[in-house]
């Protein structure tokens, strides 16, 4: 994973946020080729905060603590694109996505999808079955 500054974007990103990664790991699916399907050139991106978040859960106990450090694990061995970030996450993604409109972004979090829709974002959710929906 590398890190950049939150003004390095490129075009055909696709941002995968915290609800998202644990919700295709819980299903015993991969966001990140979940992602890929959408198909087309293009990099997987995500705020520094995701990691964060997954941290912070995969310290507790029960199946969702199980879920974070899978989806750590995970992370470790794909090739993702790391922002630096210090505001909370669901801010983050729809800053990003309003100064990048050409990213895509892949949240199940109910909220902040409806928010990027507001502003016309290309948003999508992980189903139980891993498709892009």
């Amino acid at each position: 994973m590398q890190v950049k500054g939150a003004g390095t974007s490129m075009e055909n990103e696709i941002i995968i946020d915290t609800s998202s990664i644990l919700f295709a790991v819980k299903f015993g699916r991969d966001a990140f080729d979940a992602a890929a399907a959408l198909g087309g050139p293009s990099h997987i991106a995500m705020p520094t905060g995701v990691i964060d978040e997954l941290r912070g859960i995969s310290g507790g106990r029960g199946s969702k603590a199980i879920c974070a450090r899978t989806a750590l694990k995970m992370l470790r061995i794909k090739n993702v694109k790391l922002y630096k970030s210090v505001e909370k996450v669901d801010d983050w993604i729809y800053h990003h996505a309003m100064e990048n409109p050409g990213c895509t972004v892949i949240t199940n979090d109910t909220e902040l999808f409806k928010r990027l829709k507001g502003i016309h974002s290309k948003v999508f959710k992980i189903s139980k079955n891993g498709s892009i929906r």
